[in-house]
């Protein structure tokens, strides 16, 4: 009984940190300004599964952004 549904607790897994992840990248973009100082942030680099890295000038602070949570694609 336990093994069979091991692949169904995977699928819930996976899918519940897809949604936490995308809500923190969300949450750290804050509308494309730091959470810290409310400067927008600047991008500085790509990472090469696409990922987006950006930071802020003014405060030192970084995220990546791998979602679609900075709506420029």
């Amino acid at each position: 009984m336990i093994v069979e549904s091991i692949p169904v607790i995977f699928v819930i897994v996976v899918v519940a940190g897809s949604i936490w992840q995308r809500s923190n990248e969300k949450k750290d973009w804050n509308n494309g300004k730091c959470p810290n100082c409310s400067t927008k942030w600047n991008l500085f680099d790509y990472d090469s599964q696409g990922g987006r890295g950006y930071n802020c000038p003014s405060c030192n602070n970084y995220m990546w952004a791998s979602y679609k949570v900075d709506n420029q694609y």
